[in-house]
């Protein structure tokens, strides 16, 4: 099991490093799976084992992070106009509603 949480933390360390990067071919599942020399399904299976969450989640999650950051120090122009990204991670994300807040 401790090798798992290194390996898992491995891949925590190449998600943030590729968001950071804008390299968003290093973050497919395919990727991250050839990384740990393991199955796609495992590597899944295994993320979710150690962190307790699913793989995507916790990449949607730190994309979303990674963004907020950029708005917060001024890297990145905010609009008032929605994004096609912005609205899609509305949708997905899990009790939140979709429609535009007043």
């Amino acid at each position: 099991m401790h090798e798992w949480r290194r390996q898992v933390q491995q891949i925590v360390d190449a998600i943030d490093d590729s968001i950071a990067a804008r390299d968003d071919e290093a973050l497919t599942l395919r990727a991250l799976a050839e990384l740990l020399g393991y199955s796609e399904f495992h590597t899944t299976r295994r993320f979710k084992e150690v962190s307790g969450m699913p793989l995507r989640d916790y990449l949607r999650g730190r994309r979303l992070a990674f963004a907020l950051k950029e708005v917060r120090d001024g890297d990145r122009a905010c609009s008032t106009s929605r994004s096609t990204t912005g609205s899609r991670l509305t949708r997905r994300s899990p009790g939140r509603s979709s429609a535009p807040s007043a």
